[in-house]
């Protein structure tokens, strides 16, 4: 008897369908536990809102850099924008 189940068990494994079939199986059920804690978690990201920022402008204007470090990171930013729009002028 076990090794009748061993060979169906081998038969079954070793077809090309087993594991497309095992990784559908994973995706359906990941999505009904999405679905599932949605509601839920949605909900208690509004009730408890001390996970977002609430700094205001003055608490972002902190987080950035001063002096030298605010110039270099400009420089950076307006030469990526410089790269970006000659990489789309240029085209495929």
């Amino acid at each position: 008897m076990r090794g009748k189940i061993f060979k169906y068990w081998n038969r079954i494994r070793s077809g090309f369908w087993f594991l497309p079939s095992i990784m559908a199986g994973v995706a359906v059920a990941s999505a009904f536990v999405s679905v599932t804690g949605d509601e839920p978690t949605t909900e208690w990201l509004a009730l408890n809102p001390g996970w977002k920022f609430t700094g205001g402008a003055e608490g972002a204007r902190e987080g950035l850099p001063e002096g030298e470090d605010r110039q270099a990171a400009e420089e950076r930013y307006q030469k990526a924008n410089q790269l970006l729009s000659e990489a789309a002028d240029s085209g495929p």
